[in-house]
């Protein structure tokens, strides 16, 4: 759908090549400029570096005990917040 509207932008703009017309190219650029980085925007949570991941281990093996929220309390004194589906 992206290639249609992009290969029919780049067609409207060899159809009509007039300065009249530049401004209008300008706004098809960057319009399409936008639907492209649209398309290359990642989605769902970012994630957690291995540092981060090998440390939450650590606390779980060092205290078998504890459950996700006591964890995560522990983590937060650290200044990392993470949300505790993260952890599981």
């Amino acid at each position: 759908m992206v290639n249609l509207i992009c290969a029919l932008i780049k067609i409207i703009l060899c159809i009509f090549k007039s300065k009249r017309i530049l401004v209008c190219e300008i706004a098809l650029l960057k319009k399409e400029n936008e639907i492209l980085k649209r398309k290359r925007k990642k989605r769902g949570r970012k994630t957690t570096s291995k540092n981060i991941q090998n440390l939450i281990l650590s606390i779980k093996n060092d205290n078998i005990l504890w459950g996700v929220k006591k964890i995560q309390g522990e983590l937060r004194k650290l200044d990392i917040y993470l949300d505790t589906k993260t952890m599981r």
